[in-house]
């Protein structure tokens, strides 16, 4: 195991109405459901 930290970030974003932007998760992990946008 190395010791190199890894770096994520994630982000909610609200229009004008207050409604959140979230997104399908197409991979394994959560496959089908929704969430906010993040990401390595």
């Amino acid at each position: 195991m190395t010791n190199n930290p890894r770096i994520g970030i994630g982000a909610i974003v609200f229009n004008s109405k207050n409604e959140i932007l979230l997104g399908k998760r197409i991979g394994s992990h959560g496959e089908s459901s929704y969430a906010p946008a993040g990401g390595p």
